[in-house]
């Protein structure tokens, strides 16, 4: 099989061997139900500290009152970068051990399109966050839950909010070469041509350095809305380049533009103003996002930083343990059809059920604007989006 060959480059023989002779179900009987993470390790230190802390409270709040299946949870974690490459390691280091019932994490795309067939061969679930079209399209993985909405829903709410409500008619998107950034910009292109309304499409790669050019193109087309999708690491670089050329217009991007790591790095009168699209706004008004906070903070102190990734990391390993509950068993396959059979969990994010014929499991987006509060970029919340 395709797909196997790829594991068996990446693995010795030696350790392929172990590998099959530990997937059994034989390899679930022990004392702690096993949970692995993919993060950035110190690529994005604040995604892998919320993410592994999530999981770790999710852990504790079961381990606290009897365990799950009368069994001890533990989190591990397993650092994958931001390349494919080390999304690869990371997948073949919690494989390999034959004991993980199902993985979490795996934020980005590109992480996603690297790793993803090692887990279908393993037959471990991976409960992932890249938003590319392409990994519906293009992959064929029962053991694939995306739990973030795929940006063939994103796209459309970012270009909805600014024609529809914004009045926009001449759009300019600046996008990540990538599948990506070209997945959102063909859905982009897609609405504007429904809507009759122009769009004009520059693109960056990730390792350029200015996009005056592009900034540029966009000035002198006259746009009047932008599109942003981008990894948050180029989004400075974006930012000031708009923000040069004087295009002072209404703004939208992905998550990627809207987060700690953004607002850490851009001068606020860069970014103040913009519309960006999370997986869930831990600011708004919601009293189940309130008692997260508290039992959060509780456990990890009244300064532990808390943006959109606790809420998403807590979700997906809170429903991986609800999965396991209804299979009875920590068995990955057994997790997998119980994942696969949710008809509506209800995490922090919003409710998990399928969507579509695969992959696809999350239907809700908080649209969130980047403001100035008391001398400091806030995100304010402004609403919630769901396709159903």
């Amino acid at each position: 099989m395709k797909n196997m060959r790829k594991l068996k480059k990446l693995l010795s023989p030696m350790l392929i061997s172990a590998l099959a002779l530990s997937i059994g179900s034989t390899a679930f009987a022990d004392d702690t139900i096993k949970i692995g993470v993919i993060t950035n390790g110190m690529q994005s230190p604040i995604y892998t500290e919320c993410m592994t802390n999530a999981g770790n409270l999710v852990a504790s709040e079961y381990n606290e009152n009897g365990g799950l299946l009368g069994k001890q949870v533990e989190i591990v974690p397993a650092d994958g970068g931001l390349t494919a490459d080390e999304a690869i390691n990371a997948a073949n280091m919690l494989i390999s051990r034959g004991d993980i019932s199902a993985v979490y994490g795996c934020p980005t795309s590109i992480m996603v399109m690297g790793c993803e067939s090692l887990f279908g061969d393993a037959q471990v679930p991976l409960l992932m966050g890249g938003t590319s079209v392409k990994i519906h399209d293009e992959t064929d993985n029962m053991y694939l839950f995306r739990c973030r909405p795929s940006d063939s829903i994103s796209a459309r709410i970012a270009a909805t909010l600014l024609v529809e409500e914004m009045g926009c008619k001449n759009l300019g998107v600046i996008y990540e070469n990538s599948d990506f950034g070209q997945g959102a910009l063909t859905i982009f292109q897609e609405y504007a041509d429904e809507q009759g309304v122009s769009l004009l499409g520059e693109g960056y790669n990730t390792t350029d350095q200015d996009i005056t050019s592009q900034a540029l193109k966009l000035k002198e087309a006259g746009v009047d809305g932008i599109l942003v999708w981008a990894n948050s690491g180029n989004v400075p670089m974006i930012a000031s380049a708009l923000y040069a050329q004087g295009l002072d217009v209404p703004v939208c991007g992905n998550g990627g533009t809207c987060n700690s790591q953004v607002q850490s790095s851009c001068q606020p009168e860069w970014i103040d103003g913009w519309y960006g699209l999370t997986d869930v706004s831990v600011d708004k008004d919601d009293e189940t996002m309130k008692a997260f906070i508290a039992k959060y903070k509780e456990a990890y102190g009244e300064d532990a930083y808390i943006e959109d990734t606790v809420a998403t990391g807590y979700s997906e390993a809170s429903w991986i343990c609800d999965a396991i509950e209804r299979a009875g068993s920590a068995d990955p396959v057994d997790v997998a059809e119980a994942l696969y059979a949710t008809e509506g969990f209800e995490g922090l994010t919003g409710v998990f059920k399928l969507r579509g014929d695969k992959v696809d499991f999350a239907g809700t987006n908080d649209i969130v604007r980047q403001v100035m509060k008391d001398g400091e970029m806030t995100l304010e919340y402004d609403r919630t989006v769901s396709v159903d």
